[in-house]
């Protein structure tokens, strides 16, 4: 930056004006949204897929909300975005509102309406209540949807038909029902049309002792005594009156007492922190075989803040060894918008708070114990709440692979090694299984599951299949295709990848790109800062993409990657951000040179930072260009006693400027500097006293920074003269002396106005 001096002149006085500015945002626009949904998937939901026209929007991104959730922000660079997993119930008035995050008066809405399936299923059961045991018999009270008015449909129990009724939309009531199982049952009811058209729902048996749906919720936490109280709740049938709590922590039992079920739910406690996670064990009073145990996890301090609780979740449409369930719960003080899914250990997604109720699956069955159900916040792992199932779910399936899988490599002695996986849940240890490759069968291998190799001769490259099956029962078996290439193939190679940027235009810009290749396929993908830029096909000598944001941010990446070979790539990184202007301008400071015939000559110069090399200046209605190194400029020919504003702009950045106004009155001979030294200002709390010892007349101008003149006078040779400071604000003035038209200033600085 260019080193400028800061002083008065002492023969000269220049009034001007320096101005800040401002740079002024466009009014963000939001225009054209388009909502469209995509064909419903076999549990009946579907895809969102919203896409937009915008202007002058913010840096931040926009926030996509409706129905009372929240689905996120996202990027507009990423539009068209989707919503994945919205429920096509033929209820919902789906609505959907766009809404700037950096402006929110900038938004966009629609009332999307309702979203059906074709041959939606419209079967729901809402409530099931049972009566009380007569004679091992009872009787069974469902409410239906009021959509489900008019169908015919089979009404089963724990699987098998009982009867057949025509719904009415409101609900019917099965007498004298009697079943086997304590514990959950299962009622359901499926389309006579469309058999697979079901819902279920679950009850317990009131004729036997029965426990089920226990939920814990942390209270009354102490980090004094490190400890908890617990508020207990579940569902339960023909059971004494009362029961026994307690729970196990690392193999201890602890006893928490003896409750009445009349009094669910109960508070439970105290109950101390441990490292340890906690099962919760329930045991009817008088029958010591009806009890049930419910997972409470680790609770090792008071940090609840998040919770979630009351968790329940009901299995459905188990085929082929995998099921899937609807699930709900309620959450409060949550850390983020989504929450994490968890069935045994295994993550089955994120899903967005704010629905009642959410369906998840498929999900594999497991035989070998009930299922856990685990409600996780996404940014909070200890804020979670657990669901056990009374029994396995979707067991006793017939023999099936539901993995086999194999993959191949080469060696230099012209072999081929064969890896396979495979997994058949209802197989066991003691199962063995052959795996057959061409005319050759290999093994034994154990079940249930593995992974296991072997060699062969290498065949020509090609695609090959081969088959698994259990011993001893032939019709249990799984064939998958894998592919043999073991011929050497000419290295694929893309190098000296380099990207040039286009001018910037209002904050944006092209990026041009070349590269050389070999041995590569017909097309290639250009990615970068997580962005597909497009696939191309070869044979250009470069190529475009864009417009890019110049955010002075962001470290723009260009990877070229070989669509036929993935690790055939190279990439070209910038050093620095692209388009990113950087200007600042002091304020412009003026210069009186010389006065002649009533015209005049100053000087402008400033203080600059700029990655440009050049200006304009701009003044009484003309427009000239300058470097930099060219300052300061010298401006001739100027009019007298005319206000003339002078504005200097960057050719780089439009917005980077600095302005100020030039005025003289009058062409005249200059007092020296020793006679302007000799007057002397003073000051008190009401008036400014200035002393003249000079050998000059002097007119006096007091006047503000901006040049707004607020006195005038005259002080005689040897002699003092009083200003009144009522009506002056604390503040920098300007005192200027005129003698014979040649004006000299001098600043001043008023603390103690009474203003």
């Amino acid at each position: 930056m260019k080193t400028i001096q800061r002083s008065l002149s002492l023969t000269f006085m220049l009034i001007f004006t320096l101005c800040i500015t401002t740079i002024s945002y466009s009014q963000c626009d939001l225009s054209d949204l388009s909502v469209v949904h995509t064909e419903c998937n076999e549990v009946g939901f579907v895809d969102i897929v919203i896409d937009f026209n915008f202007s002058d929007e913010g840096n931040q991104g926009f926030t996509v909300l409706g129905n009372g959730t929240n689905y996120g922000n996202f990027q507009y660079l990423f539009l068209p975005i989707t919503l994945s997993n919205i429920e096509a119930n033929c209820e919902t008035e789906y609505e959907f509102i766009i809404r700037d995050i950096q402006d929110p008066a900038c938004s966009i809405f629609t009332e999307y309406g309702t979203i059906c399936c074709e041959n939606a299923c419209l079967l729901e059961i809402e409530e099931v209540y049972t009566s009380e045991c007569t004679d091992d018999s009872f009787s069974i009270n469902v409410v239906t949807n009021a959509a489900s008015e008019g169908t015919l449909v089979n009404l089963l129990i724990n699987g098998t038909v009982v009867s057949q009724i025509e719904l009415d939309g409101m609900g019917f009531v099965i007498e004298d029902i009697s079943v086997n199982d304590a514990g959950t049952n299962e009622i359901s009811i499926c389309s006579v049309s469309d058999p697979g058209c079901c819902d279920t729902a679950v009850f317990l048996n009131p004729c036997e002792c029965a426990t089920s749906n226990i939920t814990a919720q942390i209270i009354e936490c102490s980090d004094m005594d490190s400890s908890y109280f617990a508020i207990i709740d579940f569902d339960y049938a023909a059971t004494s009156d009362s029961f026994q709590m307690g729970y196990s922590d690392g193999g201890d039992n602890n006893f928490l007492g003896v409750f009445a079920y009349a009094d669910l739910p109960v508070t439970a406690g105290p109950i101390f922190w441990s490292d340890n996670e906690r099962e919760l064990l329930i045991v009817d009073k008088e029958d010591f075989f009806c009890f049930n145990a419910s997972y409470m996890g680790v609770v090792n301090d008071c940090d609840i803040s998040c919770q979630i609780f009351n968790v329940f979740a009901e299995s459905y449409e188990c085929e082929d060894g995998q099921y899937y369930m609807d699930l709900e719960f309620d959450a409060e003080d949550i850390e983020g918008s989504t929450f994490d899914v968890i069935v045994d250990g295994i993550n089955y997604g994120s899903y967005i708070y704010g629905e009642s109720s959410y369906t998840v699956g498929p999900i594999n069955q497991n035989c070998d114990s009930a299922p856990v159900l685990i409600i996780q916040d996404t940014n909070l792992d200890s804020c979670k709440d657990f669901f056990n199932f009374d029994e396995p779910i979707c067991c006793g399936l017939p023999c099936e692979f539901i993995i086999f899988e194999a993959t191949a490599i080469c060696n230099a002695a012209g072999e081929a090694t064969i890896t396979f996986e495979y997994d058949n849940p209802s197989t066991t240890e003691s199962n063995q299984f052959f795996v057959t490759f061409g005319n050759s069968t290999y093994g034994p291998y154990s079940g249930p599951a593995g992974t296991e190799t072997f060699s062969t001769l290498a065949p020509a490259d090609g695609v090959y299949t081969i088959m698994i099956f259990v011993d001893g029962n032939s019709g249990c078996s799984e064939t998958t295709s894998f592919t043999i290439e073991c011929e050497e193939e000419p290295e694929c190679i893309i190098s000296n990848v380099f990207a040039e940027a286009h001018e910037c235009m209002d904050g944006s810009f092209f990026i041009d790109i070349e590269f050389d290749t070999s041995e590569v396929s017909d097309s290639f993908e250009i990615r970068g800062n997580g962005q597909s830029y497009g696939i191309f096909g070869y044979g250009e000598s470069f190529y475009t993409v864009g417009p890019l944001l110049g955010d002075c941010e962001t470290i723009y990446e260009f990877v070229v990657i070989d669509q036929g070979n993935n690790d055939c790539k190279s990439a070209y990184v910038f050093n620095e951000p692209v388009c990113c202007s950087t200007c600042e301008f002091g304020p412009l400071q003026i210069e009186l040179i010389d006065c002649l015939n009533d015209e005049y000559t100053i000087t402008i110069d400033f203080d600059y930072l700029d990655n440009g090399e050049s200006f304009m200046l701009i003044y009484l209605g003309d427009t000239f260009t300058y470097d930099y190194t060219q300052l300061p400029i010298e401006i001739t020919n100027l009019p007298i006693n005319t206000p003339i504003e002078i504005i200097a702009i960057s050719n780089n950045d439009e917005t980077c400027i600095t302005l100020g106004t030039s005025f003289l009155e009058t062409c005249l001979d200059a007092i020296t500097e020793d006679d302007l030294n000799s007057i002397s200002i003073s000051q008190n709390t009401t008036q400014l006293s200035i002393v003249n010892p000079s050998k000059f007349d002097f007119n006096i101008i007091l006047s503000s920074i901006s040049g707004q003149i607020l006195h005038s006078g005259n002080v005689n040779i040897n002699s003092d003269y009083i200003i009144q400071k009522d009506g002056l604000s604390n503040g920098i003035y300007l005192i200027s002396f005129v003698y014979n038209g040649t004006i000299n200033s001098k600043k001043i600085v008023i603390l103690d106005s009474r203003k």
